[in-house]
């Protein structure tokens, strides 16, 4: 496991992501607004509302937006269980999952642009006729291998989760062909006949042009992200489909989806990643003025709260910030 040490001056404040990039193909989109996301409760065949008010679609209601192919696979339901974990989790999509030990695919009819993907994973429970421990697959939309060898019972069972969201962006392309996302369970991992797949959730949620990459088509040659402690930038294009690692909400709560009624994203409170014991958190009431920045960057709130170095310390004393991140190998930084 790599750890990440990021070095910050002064007070600090940001919305922090670490992404593994994928690559796989080359339209400026405008953003789509909330009413175009999907969220699909796998599993269960009519639309459902979840604890926070959305809507999720069910997979019989949905045939409008979304299509299944998957000969052999089980709308399935958790095991009856003691486990607190799973008894605590909103049923909607939680509660209902597509399971199989052959491959199946979910295809959605949306717009060209640049999407978010979230996979919903309830691992803490047991599915009638699968086993938990054999649960090792694939996960592909387009080029991009987005899970391989992927378990989601093993990190639930050490850590104590509740439940796994991994979320991916990624550019859909404007060649007419819609999005498909297909989940293959390993055949080489166990015995051929046990292994299989299965997904709780899907959400395939629009995101603003150059949100997290580079803008296109407007000449600028310096254009990218900026890299963290260098002159350089970092040129993201649609080639390129990332993983969100971590997204955290500086010096402040854990933020909900609720606070993010555009793009449903949620932020983790950093509190267990800063190391320095001189900080203390700073907020503030004031209310952001948006210049050049998009107002879809961040949820207002998440500016209101930040990390302050101890005053006490001596003018011209060295003055950092450090956060330490387990990462899996081949994730890169960046700081948006």
């Amino acid at each position: 496991m790599k750890f990440t040490q990021l070095p910050f001056p002064t007070t600090f404040f940001l919305l922090l992501l670490l992404l593994r990039s994928i690559t796989g193909d080359n339209s400026d989109v405008e953003y789509d607004d909330p009413q175009h996301a999907i969220a699909l409760n796998c599993g269960f065949l009519h639309n459902s509302t979840a604890i926070d008010g959305r809507q999720w679609v069910g997979e019989t209601d949905s045939a409008s937006i979304t299509s299944f192919h998957g000969p052999g696979s089980k709308s399935v339901a958790p095991s009856s269980s003691n486990d607190h974990r799973s008894q605590s989790l909103d049923p909607t999509p939680y509660m209902t999952a597509r399971a199989s030990q052959s491959s199946f695919t979910y295809t959605f009819h949306v717009g060209s642009g640049y999407k978010f993907i979230r996979l919903h994973f309830n691992p803490a429970a047991s599915y009638s006729a699968f086993k938990r421990s054999t649960a090792f697959f694939t996960v592909k939309s387009g080029p991009y291998t987005l899970l391989n060898n992927f378990t989601a019972f093993l990190p639930v069972d050490s850590r104590s989760l509740k439940s796994i969201v991994k979320e991916f962006t990624l550019y859909v392309p404007d060649d007419g062909i819609p999005l498909s996302i297909t989940f293959s369970p390993l055949k080489a991992i166990v015995p051929w006949d046990e292994t299989f797949a299965f997904v709780n959730g899907i959400e395939v949620v629009p995101m603003p042009t150059g949100l997290y990459y580079t803008m296109e088509g407007d000449g600028n040659a310096d254009a990218g992200a900026y890299v963290v402690g260098q002159k350089c930038r970092f040129y993201l294009g649609r080639d390129t489909a990332m993983e969100m690692a971590y997204r955290l909400n500086v010096g402040g709560i854990k933020l909900s989806s609720v606070h993010d009624p555009s793009m449903f994203r949620e932020w983790t409170d950093d509190s267990n990643h800063i190391i320095e014991s001189t900080v203390f958190p700073n907020i503030s009431t004031n209310k952001i003025k948006y210049t050049k920045t998009s107002k879809d960057s961040a949820p207002q709130i998440l500016y209101q709260s930040s990390w302050s170095m101890n005053r006490s310390l001596q003018d011209g004393e060295g003055v950092s910030f450090t956060w330490k991140l387990p990462v899996d190998s081949g994730f890169s930084l960046s700081g948006i």
